[in-house]
């Protein structure tokens, strides 16, 4: 009982877990009493809101790990994990070279399943991206982006020697030699 508040019950209902101050719901925690809900776990006194988290809580002592990489023989508790671990893979693809995603179309080979994709666009002559202020259209997001500045007279690359501005990373690289 704390000077303020109601009684200890064991049980609190999920609205009004909001209410409550932080202090009294680590109390709650520390007495053992649940918070709406009667999913728990018994090894270490733990309170779940939903029944798939304690499950997924109980695998921690099991050992369980139900997602695996495709790419080695590691498994994951998590998916989110296993997601984060596969990114070291593409990672290390780019410091090897290696290059695993082939073109039906041609010799090229791409290290990035995204890059492949994006290639692949030149094959079959869509342009899925249009200037909205003339009838222009690109088959690649990046070349839009550099059009559009055509209208809006930005110029973002700058000479570290001067004070001139560019449209083109070539017209700056162009212009650099003049200084040389």
């Amino acid at each position: 009982y704390i000077k303020g508040h109601t009684p200890w019950r064991n049980h609190i209902s999920a609205s009004n877990v909001l209410s409550l101050s932080h202090e009294i719901l680590v109390l709650y925690y520390i007495k053992g009493l649940t918070l709406g809900t009667d999913h728990t776990n018994a090894t270490n006194v733990m309170t779940f809101t939903q029944n798939s988290n304690l499950i997924k809580h109980k695998m921690t002592h099991t050992g369980e790990k139900p997602y695996q990489c495709n790419q080695c023989d590691k498994f994951f508790l998590h998916k989110g994990s296993l997601i984060i671990h596969q990114r070291t893979h593409r990672h290390q693809v780019t410091h090897t070279g290696e290059k695993l995603y082939l073109c039906n179309q041609c010799d090229k080979a791409f290290s990035m399943k995204g890059n492949l994709i994006v290639h692949q666009v030149t094959h079959t002559g869509e342009k899925p991206y249009q200037c909205n202020q003339c009838d222009k259209v690109f088959s690649k997001k990046g070349n839009l982006i550099k059009h559009q500045r055509t209208h809006t007279g930005e110029k973002p690359y700058q000479c570290n020697q001067c004070d001139k501005f560019f449209l083109h990373k070539g017209s700056l690289i162009i212009h650099q030699r003049t200084h040389t």
